[in-house]
């Protein structure tokens, strides 16, 4: 900032971090540099106009806020930062024909404050990067490739979303003593396969890729979205949506997740709220309180894929979910009495810490049987029924829509 700007002790001043400048540089090299710089700049002059004060210092861009921008700011500042956030960020940018995607945290600051950001932050790049630290000691390690290649598929899916490209498919939860019963739809993410005459594809890759690059929040929240507006349509219908533990963290569109909850308890009673746990919960209390407030407005919790994620005991026995999925990998354990067994132990285990034990990957009779003698209380698989983009009840597939919703 200039000096004679320093006038003011107002938050008019836009901070916007650069949460993964670090790895951007490991990954693809330092003459990267000045192509975020480029890019962040010609992306906030289209958002805010061609006269804004930009100045960059390594991750950190303060940028200089007036007129309207300034009075929306001041008036809701975690609105305006997600805004911001969503203009910026959610379409890629291209580098040697490889797709890159940019995180950032943004927060309104003081005209003075910027030399005492700089200061404070004295932590070396190795320090907020392992990535950058790998490159340092090997430029050709292969963890190198392994996050270029996860940041085309998280980017691949982040443009599918933004050209609502991606549908869901359902598959029903079933009650084990009456099959005919269905506890609620599962909504599952899919897009179209390269190959046209192959049905619709899944997106598990692309998804662990997402939240790789610490981005899954931007699909979760529009896949929440989507899920609402469709218990809103169909009002005697059940869903279950997948939402990464990941994304289990205060936010803005969060706080409008709650509002609408809120506005619509026989809405929210309607809805189970399934938790991925593919990697493990870095703040598991934080978490936790987050599904506390999800269950107070009447919403029903899953944790998925139990036995084979990041799930612990502690943090199941926490969150006392309505329904605990064990992972399919349970029922087709080879060996059939200690197959049999494992099963059975977990079965009880989870009885213990939910109210609803549910086997997925009920894919034969055999399966059935394993899980009817294990003792579980429901079923989930394509012996049951496949994923279908259009189950009785449902009048046209459902696109995923990539809008605020707000």
């Amino acid at each position: 900032m200039t000096p004679h700007a320093r006038s003011s002790d107002q938050r008019d001043v836009l901070l916007i971090h650069i949460a993964n400048f670090y790895d951007l540089l490991a990954g693809y090299g330092a003459a990267l540099y000045p192509l975020i710089s480029q890019e962040i700049r010609e992306r906030l002059t289209q958002a805010l106009g061609p006269d804004t004060a930009v100045h960059q210092t390594g991750p950190y861009l303060f940028v200089e806020l007036a007129g309207d921008h300034l009075q929306q700011a001041m008036q809701d500042e975690q609105a305006y930062c997600d805004h911001m956030v969503y203009t910026l960020t959610r379409k890629s940018f291209t580098w040697n024909k490889q797709h890159l995607l940019l995180q950032l945290t943004p927060r309104l600051i003081n005209r003075d404050t910027d030399t005492q950001v700089l200061a404070n932050d004295r932590t070396a790049p190795e320090e907020k990067s392992a990535l950058w630290g790998i490159a340092a000691a090997d430029p050709h390690d292969e963890r190198l490739q392994i996050y270029r290649d996860d940041m085309e598929a998280a980017a691949h899916l982040l443009t599918l979303l933004r050209q609502n490209e991606l549908l869901l498919a359902f598959q029903p939860v079933v009650s084990l003593p009456s099959p005919s019963t269905c506890l609620y739809w599962e909504s599952l993410l899919r897009r179209r396969s390269a190959v046209p005459e192959a049905k619709l594809a899944t997106c598990a890759t692309m998804v662990m890729a997402l939240e790789h690059m610490n981005l899954v929040h931007w699909l979760d929240r529009a896949v929440l979205h989507t899920t609402l507006s469709l218990l809103t349509e169909y009002g005697t219908l059940n869903l279950g949506c997948n939402v990464s533990a990941q994304s289990l963290a205060p936010a803005y569109w969060w706080s409008k997740i709650f509002e609408r909850l809120r506005a619509m308890p026989r809405l929210a009673r309607r809805l189970t709220i399934e938790v991925t746990e593919t990697h493990a919960i870095t703040e598991p209390e934080q978490a936790a309180e987050h599904l506390r407030t999800l269950r107070e407005l009447g919403v029903k919790i899953a944790i998925d894929d139990m036995g084979a994620g990041y799930s612990t005991q502690a943090f199941v026995a926490r969150t006392r979910p309505d329904y605990i999925k064990i992972d399919k990998t349970y029922v087709h354990a080879p060996g059939e009495a200690a197959g049999l067994h494992a099963l059975q132990e977990l079965v009880r285990e989870c009885t213990q810490w939910g109210g609803c034990v549910v086997i997925e990957g009920i894919e034969t009779p055999s399966d059935l049987r394993r899980a009817q003698q294990a003792g579980a209380h429901a079923l989930q698989g394509f012996h049951i029924a496949a994923p279908d983009v259009r189950p009785g009840w449902l009048s046209s597939p459902a696109r995923v829509l990539d809008n605020l919703n707000y």
